[in-house]
Parts: structure tokens; C-alpha cells; sequence
């Protein structure tokens, strides 16, 4: 049996082996992070969200308000806005495909 010396070992104050090379280990991004990234690389697909949820708003507003002619064009002009945002996501796909350099393969 050893003998003891009367100190314990201390196994919090140990590091990770991994610590020394955690600075090469990409960071995952956080929601905001993500949605500033996403909106940067193609601005049109939010302002097409936030114009069909518009339209949208106003077009269930003016149903509760009796208007129904007013109603059904909001309901149109929402179609041509999801439409929109529908192709801005697609250009946008098609955009960044076909200008981002793939990155190279290392074996």
C-alpha cells in the first residue's frame, strides 16, 4: 500500500488536454449570430417576411372591419408577397452557389 503525504490531488484545477487547441476548434454560432449572417448574405428574403406578415395583418384587420373588397386585394397582394420571398430565397440560393469558391479538400 502507498503511503500518503497528506495532500489531495486537486481535480479541478487540472485542465483539459483539449484547452491548449481549443482556439482552433470553430465556435458555434448563437441564433442572432445566425440570423445577422443570414440576412447579410441575402437581405431580401427578411424584407419579404416582414412584407407578407404585413400584408397579412392588415388583410385580417380590414376582414374584421367589413370590408371585404379591401380584404380579398390583401389577400392577392399576399400571394405576390410570399411569391417574392419565395423567389428571393431561391435567387439567393442560386447566388451564393455559384459565387462561393468551394473550399479544398485536404486528405
Amino acid at each position: 500500500m502507498a503511503q500518503s503525504s497528506g495532500q489531495e490531488f486537486d481535480y479541478d484545477a487540472m485542465q483539459d488536454p483539449g484547452d491548449e487547441l481549443s482556439y482552433l476548434l470553430p465556435r458555434p454560432e448563437t441564433f442572432s449570430e445566425k440570423m445577422v449572417r443570414k440576412t447579410k448574405e441575402n437581405p431580401f428574403v427578411l424584407i419579404g417576411a416582414l412584407a407578407t406578415g404585413g400584408v397579412l395583418t392588415y388583410g385580417i384587420y380590414t376582414m374584421t372591419s367589413s370590408n371585404p373588397k379591401r380584404s380579398q386585394q390583401l389577400m392577392r397582394l399576399r400571394i405576390l408577397t410570399q411569391g417574392f420571398t419565395v423567389f428571393a430565397m431561391v435567387a439567393g440560393v442560386f447566388y451564393n452557389a455559384y459565387t462561393k469558391k468551394p473550399k479544398p479538400v485536404r486528405r
